[in-house]
């Protein structure tokens, strides 16, 4: 189900604000802001405004995916490296 507007906005107004002064930002840093929202976040998506995203985020953090999503990567990005992609029919 795609993000609704609220949510879209809850999600970059808790990312730019997880990821503020850090330079190894974290999923738990942006769920952090999603679950306690700064007052300027508050005002703008309302009490419920980021409800789904923040239920489906923290699944990733620490419910049954997360250790795979609640630390920074030990891998660093290769954007020449080959890739390839498999859709199963």
């Amino acid at each position: 189900m795609p993000l609704s507007p609220v949510e879209h906005t809850a999600l970059d107004m808790a990312r730019t604000d997880g990821v503020a002064g850090t330079s190894t930002p974290t999923l738990p840093m942006v769920l952090e802001y999603l679950l306690n929202p700064t007052p300027t976040t508050a005002a703008l998506i309302g009490p419920n405004g980021g409800t789904g995203v923040r239920h489906s985020l923290r699944r990733t953090v620490s419910g049954d995916l997360g250790s795979m999503f609640d630390a920074p990567s030990t891998v660093a990005f290769d954007a020449d490296a080959r890739s390839w992609s498999w859709t199963p029919r």
